[in-house]
């Protein structure tokens, strides 16, 4: 973990930003995630804090969240005897992979 301390106006964020845009030479092996410096009070942990900032991260966990729900939901109703098509279940359970996998592929 790193910072960069100067005086304001001198560019260390639009930096920071350069650096996390990949934009400069960093290693491929670099986790780089851009955290604001001002970040709002909220009930969010330290953790759900920085994975909000990688949006797409977090569209991606709420999305495997509700997938996850839905596949409850189809068993729940399988179990109360409703009729569910094979291709919803396949369709979710296909959905849901796709989704854990890019998740596990950026490191979320």
């Amino acid at each position: 973990r790193y910072g960069i301390l100067g005086p304001n106006g001198q560019g260390k964020t639009t930096l920071l930003r350069h650096i996390a845009a990949r934009e400069m030479p960093v290693p491929v092996n670099w986790d780089v995630i851009l955290v604001e410096q001002e970040a709002k009070a909220t009930e969010r942990s330290a953790v759900e804090e920085v994975l909000a900032a990688d949006l797409r991260a977090a569209e991606l966990i709420k999305r495997e969240a509700e997938l996850l729900q839905k596949l409850e939901d189809i068993e729940t109703d399988m179990e109360q005897g409703k009729d569910i098509s094979a291709e919803e279940v396949e369709r979710t359970r296909t959905d849901l992979e796709s989704t854990s996998a890019e998740l596990e592929a950026i490191g979320a």
